[in-house]
């Protein structure tokens, strides 16, 4: 499931339940000589804690909501931490498919709420940002033709209308997190750009941050979860990303073209766990959420305007001060590199890409004639999600 909210560092109870399974797993390390570290010994413990605590002793909260709070923080997902608590006629009620339209319902909600924060930022005048120049104009950015604004915000997936007595969730709903907007072109047909950026073996082509990346879960034709990894940056160490990506196309009458959307957010996911098989602790950041709009040039057709969102959480190992410092030095760098390097990447391989969508061309998909076969995706800042047999649903829009 998508976690609407930041983790949130366990309470003092769940530190002492934290304390005995590390117990356990000392007696397991010298009994049988190895470190048993995964989420079925964490879930028994949690289980058998969860019947011995009243769920009085958390004011205004239940022991269901402690415990999944609890899985957030540690890596386990809130569809598995619901196992252990779910009723028979829950469960029974998901297995003849109504718990797979209720999850579907979920996604598709959690990509709304993010496209309408998208365009929230987007409809806010540039001077309340914070304009970053190229600082190497000549090699990244020759034409001026990318502007880069900074932003320093709240995470915004936080539900403002509701209290905590958390101070460390008080703590994180104050902590502000720099959000990046980009706008830019790129030298080459609508329709070559997309494809070029939907090959998942060309990302690295053009970002430099990422070193590694893989689909989690797929959860329809248009959306999934995605793991991805960053190298280390200046004095930040790398790091790993979580996501939730979905994508699809608006369509309006007055243009020829579709826009393709891609929208993402932060998440939490079963098959990644805050620690590697040695026993050390893998190192998180998130990218909060983020959009990308790619769309046929309004007064050029051999162009293509590109528009990026991306706010974004180093980490909660790093303070504000030492974030700051490290933007002021990358931020004037990486974006304008990463639009340089797509320019340029797309150039070398242009007759190929042109070859390509002369063969396949794009249709609609003969099972569904709401997705469209034309492929998308990229690799952004903090996640990599492709789709290059496409799937993406087409959204008529008023002009």
């Amino acid at each position: 499931k998508i976690a609407p909210i930041a983790p949130i560092a366990p309470s003092w109870l769940d530190e002492i339940q934290l304390f005995a399974f590390v117990v356990i797993e000392m007696y397991n390390f010298i009994k049988l000589k190895r470190l048993f570290f995964n989420s079925t010994t964490i879930l028994l413990l949690i289980k058998v804690s969860s019947i011995v605590v009243d769920s009085s002793s958390f004011p205004g909260c239940s022991i269901r909501h402690q415990l999944n709070q609890f899985g957030f923080y540690y890596g386990i997902s809130s569809q598995t931490m619901g196992e252990i608590t779910t009723t028979k006629k829950t469960k029974n009620v998901a297995a003849k498919g109504g718990g797979l339209k209720e999850e579907e319902d979920y996604h598709e909600s959690i990509a709304k709420d993010v496209e309408l924060w998208s365009r929230k930022m987007l409809n806010e005048n540039d001077d309340s940002w914070n304009e970053v120049e190229c600082a190497f104009k000549r090699k990244f950015n020759p034409r001026n033709e990318t502007k880069q604004w900074i932003k320093w915000m709240k995470d915004s997936r936080f539900d403002t209308s509701t209290t905590t007595n958390s101070a460390n969730e008080k703590r994180q709903r104050q902590q502000l997190y720099p959000c990046m907007k980009l706008r830019a072109t790129i030298h080459a047909p609508y329709d070559v750009v997309c494809r070029y950026l939907s090959e998942e073996h060309r990302y690295k082509e053009y970002n430099s941050l990422l070193i590694n990346h893989k689909d989690l879960q797929v959860l329809t034709p248009h959306s999934k979860i995605c793991w991805s990894q960053t190298k280390k940056i200046l004095f930040i160490q790398p790091r790993d990303f979580v996501t939730f990506c979905h994508h699809k196309w608006l369509r309006k009458q007055r243009q020829k073209k579709d826009t393709q959307l891609i929208v993402n957010q932060a998440c939490d996911h079963h098959a990644i766990m805050p620690f590697s098989n040695d026993g050390r602790k893998i190192l998180r950041a998130f990218a909060l959420r983020g959009a990308t709009y790619i769309s046929e040039h309004p007064s050029d057709s051999e162009k293509t305007s590109i528009i990026m969102l991306a706010h974004c959480n180093c980490g909660y190992d790093i303070p504000e001060w030492a974030v700051r410092a490290a933007l002021k030095v990358s931020a004037p760098i990486k974006p304008f590199e990463i639009i340089n390097r797509i320019n340029v990447g797309i150039q070398k391989s242009l007759k190929e890409l042109q070859q390509q969508q002369h063969n396949e061309g794009v249709s609609i998909d003969s099972n569904n004639d709401q997705r469209t076969l034309h492929p998308a995706g990229m690799a952004q800042m903090g996640y990599a999600c492709f789709w290059p047999k496409g799937g993406g649903k087409i959204i008529e829009e008023e002009d």
